[in-house]
């Protein structure tokens, strides 16, 4: 790996690298990837970026991202083939993304994520650049919790499950589930200042870094995607999601917590003739 940095920071557009991911934060496993983060100050090649990858067995390249404003390179480095995903951004780019999240308060997930990872990278070059981005982060902006709550605790339709039990529909059952608990997930990390990791990633992780979070909310939660029951299921998570509205109307009481309340129990009632 030590190659490829040196590599990307030798170019002179080039204004910072970084290693973020599990990898920085220093719990990747078996399965992990090495994620870094370089940061041009003009728009790079294709061709500069797999001359810059030269070190590499094999190299991918993507296009750019719109909606992300990011080039993206998939690399295998030897000698055992470790996957080596690298962003390439914009310094300016990047630049509006933290300005974005640190000031003007978006709630984005996509700026979050990149916040995130410059907040956790380790920088191989531009350590002023990086320092005065993660600063910037920390500590995290009450307004920013406030902006994320309002963004992701309004949990509608949660009652439908009933309708996809009925209807024997384990898949939509689970994606009800699953949307619901990473809406209440986006809640409880904000309400803790985190901007990741990603819970759909590294959900114990993420759960283990709140000091403020329901009772035993990792095994619960656990439960509610493992327990076979789905009235069950239904139950657990409603409890976690009251609770975490305890939470925010605690830590945060200029939520209207009475009105997300009012739309996640709402229930359809079921009409008992046919139509």
């Amino acid at each position: 790996m030590a190659p490829l940095l040196r590599s990307y920071a030798s170019d002179p557009a080039v204004d910072a690298v970084v290693v973020s991911g599990s990898t920085a934060r220093g719990h990747a496993d078996r399965w992990s990837d090495v994620e870094m983060g370089v940061f041009w100050s003009t728009t790079p090649s294709d061709d500069r970026r797999r001359d810059l990858a030269a070190s590499a067995q094999n190299c991918r390249l993507f296009p750019y991202d719109e909606s992300e404003r990011c080039w993206a390179d998939d690399l295998e480095l030897e000698p055992d083939g470790l996957l080596t995903e690298v962003v390439h951004m914009l310094t300016a780019d990047a630049e509006t993304f933290v300005n974005d999240v640190t000031q003007r308060f978006d709630p984005d997930p996509g700026k979050r994520n990149v916040v995130a990872g410059i907040l956790d990278g380790q920088p191989a070059s531009g350590e002023v650049l990086i320092g005065r981005w993660q600063r910037q982060a920390t500590p995290y902006p009450r307004e920013l919790a406030l902006a994320v709550v309002n963004a992701f605790g309004m949990i509608d339709h949660f009652q439908r499950w009933r309708v996809l039990y009925e209807r024997d529909n384990p898949m939509q059952l689970a994606r009800q589930f699953s949307s619901a608990a990473r809406q209440m997930i986006e809640v409880l990390m904000a309400v803790n200042g985190q901007y990741g990791p990603k819970p759909e990633k590294w959900l114990a992780r993420a759960i283990a870094g709140m000091q403020t979070a329901p009772p035993d909310l990792f095994p619960r939660l656990h439960s509610v995607f493992t327990d076979p029951a789905a009235p069950q299921a239904a139950a657990t998570l409603t409890t976690l999601i009251e609770q975490t509205y305890d939470i925010v109307a605690e830590c945060l009481p200029e939520v209207d917590v009475q009105r997300l309340r009012q739309v996640f129990r709402h229930q359809r009632p079921p009409i008992d003739h046919t139509i």
